[in-house]
């Protein structure tokens, strides 16, 4: 008999949803899913390939003390990088930011439907998923390790992971209390 793993999620982790990446991809400019910490270690012409060394997901899946890529991390990234490369190449100049924020006749009414979509993906959402994982990596006040490994809190929280759609439809104190004040 086999005996049952304790932890069956083990070693998935969040940032290993492929759907999510394509999503994300499809929906904005690459810059927009660097963290200001990985903005600031980008060249001043950044290749396809260079965003995606810093791209936010990436701290999810990297040992804070050495900086080497987990095994989680080295094993998505074989799996599905070349891919999230080609199509961000595929889709440079033609995301969903990009088409809907070039259009003359882009209306308010649309505007404020990005908005809400930006938030549900990237506040609401990750709000939900640090509510879960507190759920199973904290039900008695004790902190355990996240599958991936990954500083869950923090990584989970929107206000560090700082991913946004469409920044330019928001007013500057609203990106500045992105994901403040937020039910979790």
């Amino acid at each position: 008999m086999v005996p049952e793993n304790p932890n069956p999620l083990t070693p998935a982790s969040g940032f290993q949803s492929a759907q999510f990446r394509y999503i994300e991809i499809h929906c904005t400019r690459l810059e927009n899913l660097v963290n200001e910490e990985g903005k600031k270690q980008l060249s001043a012409n950044p290749s396809t390939e260079e965003y995606f060394e810093h791209i936010y997901w990436k701290d999810a899946g990297v040992d804070r003390t050495t900086g080497e890529k987990r095994y989680t991390l080295r094993q998505f990234e074989e799996k599905y990088l070349d891919s999230f490369i080609a199509l961000a190449d595929k889709v440079k100049g033609i995301t969903l930011e990009e088409i809907a924020l070039n259009l003359e006749s882009c209306s308010p009414a649309l505007k404020e439907k990005l908005k809400e979509f930006d938030h549900l993906y990237n506040v609401v959402w990750p709000l939900t998923h640090l509510q879960t994982a507190g759920h199973y990596l904290e039900p008695d006040g004790v902190p355990k390790v996240a599958t991936g490994g990954s500083e869950w809190k923090k990584y989970l929280h929107p206000k560090f992971q700082e991913r946004k759609f469409f920044p330019t439809l928001w007013g500057d104190d609203e990106l500045a209390h992105w994901g403040e004040g937020e039910v979790s």
